[in-house]
């Protein structure tokens, strides 16, 4: 991969971002971190389009791993932390409700003749003998 690729996708990626494509920013960006995971650039847009704040420090830790100066990541990482501070932790996932048990089988010393039946028996009809002529 070409350098000039990587800063063509660099450029695209921020016009995709600036524009409003966020899931074609993501996708440029992150073959440019991918490819070049130095690119200061490519990470600080990257933290503007990932899903999560989780992501979002990741690419920022990555930014002033580059460049421990970069005032914008310094800033977006307090701002993060400040955030998480005020609203903290996340809740608890629900747990589910237990399903209910199932009735116990019937109790085999009842016997089957004890066991209630839905079969419904029908009288036999009565044979006639015919006269034989």
């Amino acid at each position: 991969m070409t350098s000039f690729q990587v800063q063509q996708w660099l450029r695209q990626g921020i016009a995709a971002a600036k524009a409003g494509d966020i899931e074609r920013a993501r996708e440029l960006l992150l073959q440019v971190v991918d490819i070049d995971e130095y690119n200061e650039q490519g990470w600080l847009w990257l933290s503007s389009v990932v899903e999560t704040d989780e992501e979002r420090e990741i690419c920022l830790e990555n930014v002033l791993a580059i460049n421990p100066d970069n005032r914008l990541a310094k800033a977006g990482l307090v701002h993060l932390r400040n955030r998480r501070k005020a609203v903290g932790p996340p809740p608890p996932e629900p747990t589910p409700e237990p399903a209910p048990e199932p009735p116990p089988p019937p109790s085999a010393a009842a016997g089957w003749w004890a066991q209630p039946t839905s079969i419904q028996v029908e009288p036999e009809p009565e044979l006639v003998a015919e006269p034989v002529a």
